[in-house]
């Protein structure tokens, strides 16, 4: 897909790139409290001053929310494919929640019930296997 882009496009990308680590390495130096509650839930504490974002460098997936005193925060993805977390300006105590999607859950749920399946026609075999002896 690379090599489908022209040279100006190319030169943009790496520019926004550029600008990017330029302001994760010498943005403003406010302290971020990160706290790991499970492998499917952080909690975060910041103040953003007004014109900021939150990034979290853990991999974005559109089913990771953020919340923030009861409020939905919105959760997008930044150039190197982490979080940016869109807070207004103030204290934030922000929880991020990986909601397991309902196409996950539902395999789950069929791969439970063709396990159980399996087993029981197993079980129904072994048990006419043992009539017939």
């Amino acid at each position: 897909a690379d090599a489908l882009k022209s040279p100006a496009e190319r030169g943009r990308e790496r520019e926004n790139l550029r600008a990017c680590v330029a302001l994760v390495e010498n943005g403003p130096d406010s302290p971020v409290e990160f706290r790991r509650e499970s492998t499917t839930a952080i909690r975060l504490g910041a103040r953003l001053e007004p014109g900021q974002t939150l990034l979290v460098q853990e991999s974005f997936d559109p089913y990771w929310r953020a919340y923030s005193g009861g409020t939905r925060l919105n959760v997008r993805k930044d150039a190197l494919g982490f979080m940016l977390i869109d807070a207004p300006p103030g204290p934030h105590d922000i929880r991020l929640v990986f909601e397991t999607p309902i196409e996950n859950r539902a395999g789950r749920l069929a791969t439970a019930a063709s396990g159980l399946m399996i087993l029981g026609l197993a079980g129904l075999g072994l048990r006419r296997r043992r009539v017939r002896l």
